[in-house]
């Protein structure tokens, strides 16, 4: 070594990870039984609930907390978007909306219409993202994790549950409740606005 690396603390180190075969209710038992074998400067055993932890140490919180902040964000976004595409249908198809109340329909199917369009337009989009996420997102973060965390591999885990369950239903609930309001301007078209538009 160098003259810059005098009286460094150089240590070896040997790692390698398994997999115990084990039912997941004996695992901490194993799990347990091989910790107390060895202390940590011989072996290190990681609990399986416990390796982001550990190898991300502190970088966890500040993920957890960027997770929690682009989610608001997101949340905003969607719900600023829903209202302004709402509003945006409502004063286009206003001379429709008059017709088809001067033709008895009412209120209710009218506001359930553009209620259902938009939740349509949400599960499309929803679809959309997880099919790109599975393809060629995975390729992108592939490629950025490889530049920026300088990793040989890198791979996303899709979670079903949520993706497919949790996710999609927040989202259609988010878009769901901000509509509510929106659609009350829909009560304020007359049946003369057919001439006028």
């Amino acid at each position: 070594m160098g003259r810059d690396f005098n009286g460094a603390d150089c240590r070896g180190y040997n790692y390698f990870d398994f997999t115990m075969d084990c039912d997941d209710k004996d695992y901490d038992m194993y799990f347990n039984m091989m910790d107390d074998m060895y202390t940590d400067e011989e072996i290190r055993f990681i609990h399986k609930d416990g390796v982001v932890d550990y190898y991300l140490g502190e970088w966890a919180n500040t993920f957890n907390m960027l997770l929690i902040v682009v989610s608001i964000v997101i949340g905003s976004v969607l719900a600023l978007l829903t209202v302004l595409y709402q509003n945006i249908f409502i004063e286009e198809e206003t001379a429709d909306i008059a017709l088809l109340k001067s033709m008895g329909i009412g209120r209710f199917t009218i506001k359930l219409w553009q209620f259902l369009r938009i939740i349509l337009l949400v599960m499309a989009a929803i679809v959309l993202a997880n099919i790109f996420v599975g393809t060629a997102g995975r390729i992108i973060m592939q490629e950025v994790a490889r530049a920026v965390i300088k990793v040989d591999s890198f791979s996303l885990t899709a979670h079903l549950v949520s993706n497919c369950i949790i996710v999609p239903f927040i989202v259609i609930g988010l878009v769901a409740v901000t509509l509510l309001p929106v659609l009350k301007s829909i009560d304020e078209i007359k049946i003369w606005r057919v001439n006028n538009e």
